[in-house]
């Protein structure tokens, strides 16, 4: 039997601290996450619609015609955090949508969907429409003006690189034109 002194109950504390975090950081670094669940048809529609509300298409591209959707979708296939925060996103729009008498978001008028996304913009921060909207704006944005697609009405011609100075690699000389 072990003497229960304190300095027992200290090695034994720290090694229960130890092996807690060892194996923590074991589970997230080597052990399969949680699968997500498949994506259904009605959200892939609402998630379409609503990025397509975020970037419509005008003079330049929107994002659905850059397939920003498409590749949210695809994340969220594999992250399950993504793909929760897209479940309930979309079951915020549809209890909004029959809050407005629809049946769903989708069988809103134009200007209810686009009402709804101002809301969802405008909600108290960390709730989940708020966070649904962060979200799905900052992916839209980041893909969509990584496309250079979407880059020609903005007037930019893309990087100087390679095409602007194809001897950076040399050091500078007068001669440069």
């Amino acid at each position: 039997m072990p003497n229960l002194t304190r300095r027992f109950f200290l090695k034994l504390g720290i090694t229960s601290a130890a092996l807690g975090i060892l194996g923590s950081f074991i589970s997230r670094r080597w052990l399969p996450g949680r699968v997500p669940d498949p994506i259904t048809p009605t959200e892939m529609a609402i998630v379409s619609r609503y990025i397509d509300i975020l970037i419509p298409a005008d003079d330049s591209p929107g994002a659905l015609d850059l397939d920003v959707h498409k590749q949210l979708l695809s994340q969220a296939e594999h992250n399950a955090q993504l793909r929760d925060s897209l479940k309930h996103g979309c079951e915020w729009l549809d209890d909004q949508a029959q809050q407005h008498h629809a049946s769903h978001y989708l069988a809103l008028t134009l200007d209810d969907q686009i009402l709804l996304v101002a809301a969802a913009e405008q909600a108290e921060s960390g709730s989940v429409p708020q966070r649904f909207f962060t979200r799905l704006r900052d992916f839209s944005m980041q893909h969509y003006y990584s496309d250079a697609r979407s880059w020609p009405q903005l007037g930019y011609q893309g990087p100087p690189q390679p095409r602007g100075f194809p001897d950076y690699q040399s050091p500078p000389s007068s001669d440069r034109t």
